[in-house]
């Protein structure tokens, strides 16, 4: 399936960034300007969000990832993969690692059960039985954000004035499609240079699932990032960038 991509020119390896569930390219907004000045970027929707297809569901990371195959430069790229993004990225580089360069996963785990897929099912759920993006960020964003940040005020409202403001309206079927894709997905043996890196106060994917993933992948590295969520990329985007650079400049993987 061809989906939406952005490729931004650049120096030095291609760095293709994969967003996470009912998140599109525009997630990675803070991180565009920074990494672009050091690495060609390639973006993507998924297929079920944004400006790509939403075909019927349900959908598998296997699918997901064949997609983003499908535009991939020959030349090897680093993948940086967020929550389920990281999900498609390890399917990438379980099954095609003579194309990636180094890999982070972000905020991401092995499988994901429990009370990961009760929160997500809950949020395809309410998409269904009401569209209103207002009552979809309240939901959301407790998950996604410390209670610091959104103690602050206007931070909420600002967030769910975001939401609702976004040009590609979610589409509740499609939604519940990428969750099912979450649902079946299982451990993959991974070989190739990997930063995991987790959020100290993330509830979706915990430092401890994170921590668990990295143990999993032989000579990867681990970082913990302090003070910020699950959606650590927008909340606190300088620290999340420097982590990315640091890693991806280092000579080893």
């Amino acid at each position: 399936m061809k989906i939406y991509h952005e490729d931004h020119p650049g120096p030095g390896t291609p760095l293709l960034l994969i967003a996470g569930l009912a998140s599109d390219a525009v997630s990675y907004t803070f991180q565009v300007e920074p990494l672009n000045q050091h690495h060609r970027l390639l973006l993507c929707d998924n297929r079920g969000v944004g400006r790509s297809p939403k075909p019927p569901g349900p959908y598998t990371i296997e699918q997901m990832a064949q997609d983003i195959l499908e535009f991939l430069p020959e030349e090897k790229v680093h993948i940086l993969g967020h929550s389920m993004g990281g999900a498609i990225a390890q399917h990438l580089a379980a099954h095609h690692p003579e194309r990636i360069g180094k890999l982070i996963l972000a905020c991401t785990q092995q499988r994901f059960q429990g009370r990961t897929m009760a929160i997500v099912e809950s949020w395809a759920g309410l998409l269904k039985y009401n569209p209103e993006a207002a009552l979809l960020g309240r939901s959301l964003f407790p998950w996604l954000y410390t209670q610091d940040f959104l103690d602050q005020p206007g931070n909420l409202q600002a967030c769910i004035d975001a939401l609702q403001a976004h040009p590609y309206r979610l589409e509740a079927d499609a939604i519940a499609a990428q969750v099912a894709a979450l649902k079946t997905f299982q451990p993959l043996a991974i070989k190739v240079p990997t930063l995991v890196l987790a959020a100290d106060q993330d509830l979706l994917t915990t430092p401890a699932n994170a921590r668990q993933l990295y143990q999993s992948i032989p000579g990867s590295h681990f970082k913990v990032l302090e003070n910020t969520g699950h959606s650590c990329m927008l909340q606190t985007p300088q620290a999340f960038n420097q982590a990315v650079l640091e890693y991806l400049n280092t000579s080893a993987g």
